[in-house]
């Protein structure tokens, strides 16, 4: 009898032990606005000991007592604090890292106690924090602040499940994807070139906070893929993004051999224009590209023309060229060109410029734009862009780029070297330290959400 309350003794003590042992997720809050997961074991990362850029996932891969057979979980608050957080395997490991190691290397502070954790300052403007089971970097933040950021860590490190993000509504779409790399966010979350595309379908009243994108990632040629969803937790709003996106159709081949490897970025659909008005309306980003040029000659009533392929092309991120072609349905509105003419704005005139061809001058507008003989609309910065007979293509983007976007019910292509020119190389370092090399971005739109 003494010996079994002894076994019963010990089981009791391993499983109150085991019990105690807090899941590493819910160190993330459970209002975070953006999750993005990393299957760390799937991925090639640089073979480097420890990151020289605090801010990447490799910095986590290079230390000791990291469990890296779970996800590590990047994430952002509502205040706008960009997290991330990994499961400690050894914590002993992890202090011997931080204190005999990283403090060495001139990267981060000695851990010291504040409650019942221990805290480092990295590279004077991230946070990391460690408790017996996560791992927590959050920041940037200014000196001034550390304080006040350490005492918010504290108490997300002894966050209960109730109050971390596991049981949310976020993670459990996040689960349910199924690629290296993954990310539920809300539309407010991403930058606004990224949230425009990708939010296409939202009704004009839906809040950027109600608006969400579930985004797998995987590298293939060079290309980082995102392929995305939109949805909603709103029942309502979410049934009319996933209506709404019913005018997106199958991109065939009519103007992805337009792409050139100089582009800095391209998008392309195809649509039926009045179904599709309908969506630019609402989507306040692309109305607001769109406004300049109203204002000379009336776009609206050119997409409701569309009836098919679209491909919008910035040429050079530099020089904001740009070329725009659709197939259309009808031409009725080149007979409202002369009513543009006469009613352009002061300063702005609408000129000839060959058979059903126009140039805008004046303002801060300047393109020329017209029909070709086949039915195809065009619109550009200048003539060389435009498709003419027997023009070629002097260089075109690699097939293995081009052969990824048919099919896609829209597509969208970013050159990062071309886009952000000089700024390129610091986006590229941070990218390329997690998913190897990449020349382009490539994001695709389901229609319909899972």
């Amino acid at each position: 009898m003494k010996q079994f309350f002894y076994a019963f003794l010990l089981v009791a003590a391993m499983l109150m032990a085991s019990c105690s042992k807090k899941d590493y997720v819910n160190v993330i809050p459970h209002d975070s606005i953006a999750l993005m997961a990393v299957d760390m074991k799937n991925m090639e990362l640089p073979q480097v000991a420890v990151a020289p850029n605090q801010q990447s996932l490799p910095f986590l891969a290079g230390m000791f007592g990291i469990d890296l057979s779970v996800p590590v979980y990047a994430f952002e608050t509502k205040e706008g604090n960009i997290g991330v957080c990994a499961k400690v395997d050894d914590v002993e490991k992890v202090k011997a890292c931080v204190n005999d190691m990283l403090v060495k290397q001139d990267v981060c502070t000695p851990l010291t106690q504040r409650k019942d954790f221990l805290f480092s300052v990295v590279k004077n403007s991230w946070m990391l924090g460690l408790s017996d089971d996560a791992l927590l970097i959050m920041g940037p933040v200014v000196p001034s602040a550390q304080s006040q950021l350490q005492l918010q860590m504290a108490k997300f490190l002894e966050a209960d499940s109730d109050k971390g993000i596991k049981d949310s509504p976020v993670f459990a779409k996040l689960d349910s994807l199924n690629a290296p790399v993954k990310l539920v966010a809300q539309a407010q979350a991403l930058p606004e070139q990224v949230a425009a595309p990708l939010s296409l379908g939202a009704p004009k009243d839906a809040d950027a906070s109600q608006v969400l994108i579930a985004a797998e990632m995987k590298t293939e040629d060079n290309c980082l893929m995102l392929h995305s969803q939109a949805f909603s937790l709103n029942e309502k709003i979410n049934g009319a993004i996933q209506e709404n996106l019913k005018a997106l159709r199958p991109i065939g081949n009519q103007y992805i051999k337009e792409a050139s490897a100089d582009d800095a970025a391209a998008v392309f659909l195809n649509v039926d224009g009045a179904k599709f008005l309908d969506i630019v309306k609402a989507n306040k980003s692309l109305q607001l590209l769109l406004t300049g040029v109203n204002t000379a000659v009336d776009m609206d009533n050119i997409i409701r023309s569309i009836n098919g392929e679209v491909a919008f092309f910035v040429r050079d991120g530099r020089s904001a060229d740009w070329t725009m072609y659709a197939q259309l349905a009808k031409t009725d509105f080149l007979a409202d060109v002369e009513y543009w003419k006469q009613s352009a704005p002061q300063g702005m005139t609408i000129q000839d410029h060959g058979k059903n061809a126009f140039r805008v001058i004046g303002g801060d507008e300047k393109f020329l734009f017209g029909v070709t003989d086949d039915k195809q609309f065009y619109a550009a910065t200048n003539d060389s862009l435009v498709i003419s007979e027997g023009r070629k293509n002097a260089n075109p983007a690699p097939q293995s780029l081009t052969d990824k976007l048919q099919g896609q019910h829209m597509a969208v292509v970013v050159n990062i070297a071309q886009l952000l020119g000089p700024q390129a190389d610091l986006a590229l370092s941070y990218v390329q330290s997690i998913f190897g090399p990449i020349d382009h971005v490539v994001y695709t739109l389901s229609s319909n959400s899972k």
